[in-house]
């Protein structure tokens, strides 16, 4: 059975369930986490979400994660292993960068500040980029520490692409004196920076 199929079957799973009553068919997303646990998404009105976890096992049974939240869909990243998630929140004023680790126990919150995106580099980093005043910054967060270990000042606009063989795809782009230019780096899983040529 592929992916996709099987990604379907899901799907059609959770809708059956639930008789379409808690998601708006066009503005609901689903991520496989480790089993038997989905993730939710589901967009009930404009930059209000809900983000609940589904147990297969018990699927009448949920646990919001937020409620009615301006969360940033894109946001979503899943560690490797599928077993962590994180998350960034919007509001008028900043963004925060949530991480659940343990599904039966509040968010743990990251990062404040203008945050653009997120990756899971390995279970242990997440890579999240941050804007700043003057530049921007790429940060890496070590999940067993519980704190920033390293920030690196970006001239340019930060980001992030994919996850691919254990490093992190990222974009920087400049404009300086009316002349742009760009790049395209890795981040490897002992946190050193290469541009790709």
């Amino acid at each position: 059975m592929n992916t996709n199929t099987k990604n379907r079957e899901i799907f059609l799973y959770i809708f059956s369930i639930y008789n379409f009553a808690l998601f708006t068919v066009c503005t609901s997303q689903y991520y496989v986490l480790k089993s038997p646990y989905l993730l939710l998404l589901d967009e009930k009105a404009p930059s209000q979400y809900y983000l609940m976890l589904v147990n297969q096992n018990i699927p009448d049974k949920h646990r919001y994660v937020e409620k009615s939240k301006n969360i940033m869909p894109s946001s979503i990243a899943l560690c490797p292993n599928n077993t962590k998630f994180a998350y960034t929140i919007n509001t008028p004023a900043s963004s925060t960068l949530y991480l659940v680790n343990n599904y039966y126990e509040p968010p743990i919150v990251l990062a404040h500040g203008n945050i653009l995106d997120s990756l899971f580099l390995s279970d242990q980093y997440i890579i999240f980029t941050l804007a700043l005043a003057e530049n921007n910054a790429l940060c890496i967060y070590d999940t067993i520490l519980s704190k920033t270990v390293k920030y690196i000042a970006v001239p340019g606009n930060i980001h992030l692409i994919r996850v691919q063989n254990n490093s992190i795809v990222f974009s920087v782009q400049k404009e300086e004196n009316n002349r742009f230019s760009e790049g395209i780096f890795t981040l490897d899983s002992i946190l050193n920076i290469k541009r790709i040529e």
